[in-house]
């Protein structure tokens, strides 16, 4: 049953994450898909452990809290970029006096 799991779970995220599909490609994921799920077979890492899938009942909620923390980061980051006055506020200017000018630059030429 977790081969079956696993394999789905592969698969699905495969094809979400291609976006291409056609005939050869879509061969080639079940076969790299298959090939992973039996190598995690093959090593014993199909297990309660490897494979959690009591936890999956849950991951509607830490999907839902994780989008919400996503978009209230977002608001936080525009309003800081669009107002302006607040991050001149956090800046500090320390006066630098500089000695002498800027020594020229001068252009380096590789072979």
């Amino acid at each position: 049953m977790r081969f079956l799991i696993l394999f789905t779970t592969l698969m699905a995220g495969w094809l979400l994450m291609s976006g291409i599909y056609n005939g050869l490609l879509i061969g080639f994921g079940i076969a790299s898909c298959l090939l992973c799920t039996w190598l995690s077979l093959r090593i014993g890492a199909i297990d309660r452990e490897g494979l959690p899938t009591h936890l999956f009942l849950r991951l509607p909620a830490y999907l839902a809290w994780l989008i919400g923390e996503i978009i209230s980061s977002n608001i936080a980051t525009a309003k800081s970029f669009f107002a302006e006055h607040l991050i001149l506020k956090s800046l500090k200017f320390l006066p630098i006096s500089q000695p002498r000018q800027a020594l020229p630059i001068m252009p380096i030429r590789s072979p």
